[in-house]
């Protein structure tokens, strides 16, 4: 059986609720639906309209705030709802004093580090000693001493240039100074080769022989039992009329454009007969056949004759051995 409305809101109430199920007024606010006064008895229903001793005025009780219980209390789990709500709050409490603990002690230690971190920098800084930052500043002079390092390039490499073109003018100073000496050489040599010229056979006998020169023997009569040729004969002359050699030393005599040189063979050199080395001589004549034209003379460049060897006493005396002679300038 219902037993009363809410006064706030109207809601039913169930026997034993102390709040509304609609809106959480308490139920001392309830107002009953119906009443055990009969309607025949006005008084006895005055008197039932009017609110039992101790009962709240509706109205102030609407004027108070409601708090509303947990969604789905019903019945007798209302009464529940309120210490739930108590448990849920003190834990919820509970949870932010314990993180407002956690978030103190991290502080603390971050400060800690941070305060360490700190107190390490400003020992660095002390064992590194003061610096100074100083601001980039544009040098004004820079780009203008580039360019004078840039001329001064300019002006040794034209220095340079310079020197070089003054040598090569001094070379072919140098050269023409020497191209005209030897010009006045050749000229010379030319005007004395003209006064050569006709050439006669006096100044062609007469041309000087100085010099060394090979000698080649052929070989041509021989009356000796030992008819060994010769093989070589060395022939300089020192002058135009001194020969020396390792067969022949002499000074020779002229005579129709000949030279003559003549004298004793050393005994080592001396032909043989009957086994042993017979005194001998020996004689060299020779012509000139060859010339050239140095300084306006005429040099020897080649000269031919005959070379003979003779046995000059003993046994042997008079056998000789003779040999055609071809001189040319070493």
């Amino acid at each position: 059986m219902t037993d009363g409305a809410c006064a706030n809101c109207g809601a039913t109430l169930q026997p034993g609720d102390r709040y509304c199920g609609g809106c959480g007024t308490p139920s001392t606010a309830v107002v009953s639906a119906f009443s055990t006064v009969s309607d025949a008895d006005p008084a006895s229903a005055s008197d039932a309209q009017k609110p039992p001793v101790g009962t709240p005025n509706p109205i102030a009780v609407a004027q108070m705030p409601t708090v509303p219980p947990p969604v789905g209390a019903v019945g007798s789990s209302s009464r529940e709802r309120p210490r739930r709500g108590r448990l849920l709050v003190g834990l919820v409490v509970l949870v932010a004093v314990a993180a407002v603990a956690f978030l103190g002690v991290v502080l603390v230690s971050t400060r800690d580090d941070l305060e360490s971190s700190q107190a390490r920098v400003a020992q660095l800084r002390a064992a590194a000693g003061p610096t100074t930052t100083t601001e980039p500043t544009a040098d004004p002079v820079g780009p203008l001493q580039a360019q004078i390092e840039q001329l001064n390039t300019a002006l040794t490499q034209l220095q340079t240039e310079l020197d070089a073109e003054r040598a090569n003018r001094a070379t072919d100073s140098s050269t023409a100074a020497a191209a005209a000496v030897t010009a006045e050489q050749v000229q010379a040599q030319l005007t004395a080769l003209q006064a050569l010229f006709p050439v006669t056979e006096a100044a062609f006998d007469a041309a000087d022989p100085t010099g060394s020169y090979t000698v080649a023997l052929t070989a041509g009569e021989c009356t000796l039992a030992d008819c060994t040729a010769l093989t070589s004969l060395a022939v300089t002359f020192s002058d135009a009329t001194t020969i020396a050699g390792d067969r022949v030393n002499d000074t020779a005599t002229t005579n129709a454009g000949d030279l003559t040189f003549s004298g004793t063979l050393a005994p080592a050199l001396a032909p043989q007969c009957a086994g042993a080395s017979a005194p001998s001589s020996y004689e060299l004549v020779l012509h000139v056949t060859g010339v050239t034209a140095v300084d306006g003379a005429l040099h020897a460049t080649a000269l031919s004759g005959t070379y003979t060897e003779t046995i000059s006493s003993g046994d042997c005396t008079g056998q000789h051995r003779a040999y055609t002679a071809a001189l040319a300038r070493q």
